[in-house]
């Protein structure tokens, strides 16, 4: 009964913490004394679950687009690798078929791995290798591909 009890405790004064830690996120505070052993266990929690989790906002949105135009469209992806990312996956798994992904995302997680997997598709990709790139960067080049197609035609 004892140890059943010290458990208890043990959970109330964790969820305590990471109820705290939560408010010092929410307000933008930095951690202090009472609250940063509750962001150890935010910390520990996140680590414990691993990789993954719930889908970006950019990634749900690609869903949704890709979901109204499977077929044909252009791509200019030029913020969030997870959007490009998502986007390779909806073709690999037969949602969607671009006719032109211009993939420049920016970032240091995610974006030159996210091109890497983009150009290495059958689908028709502009991007660039490494982490630059940007919203900027891929109008340009969608303003370039547009010009070309009607010099052409």
């Amino acid at each position: 009964m004892r140890t059943c009890a010290a458990s208890v405790i043990v959970v109330l004064v964790l969820v305590w913490l990471a109820v705290l830690s939560c408010y010092d996120i929410r307000e933008r505070r930095l951690p202090n004394l009472l609250t940063l052993p509750g962001a150890g266990v935010i910390l520990l929690a996140g680590a414990v679950a691993g990789p993954g989790g719930y889908p970006t906002r950019s990634a749900m949105g690609v869903r949704a687009a890709a979901a109204r135009y499977p077929d044909g469209a252009v791509w200019v992806i030029g913020c969030a690798p997870t959007a490009l990312a998502e986007l390779v996956a909806q073709a690999a798994s037969g949602l969607v078929r671009p006719a032109l992904i211009i993939g420049l995302p920016v970032g240091f997680v995610g974006a030159a791995e996210a091109k890497q997997a983009a150009r290495g598709t059958d689908l028709a990709v502009i991007s660039n290798v490494g982490e630059k790139g940007g919203s900027a960067v891929a109008a340009a080049a969608f303003n370039a591909v547009l010009r070309l197609s009607q010099a052409v035609g």
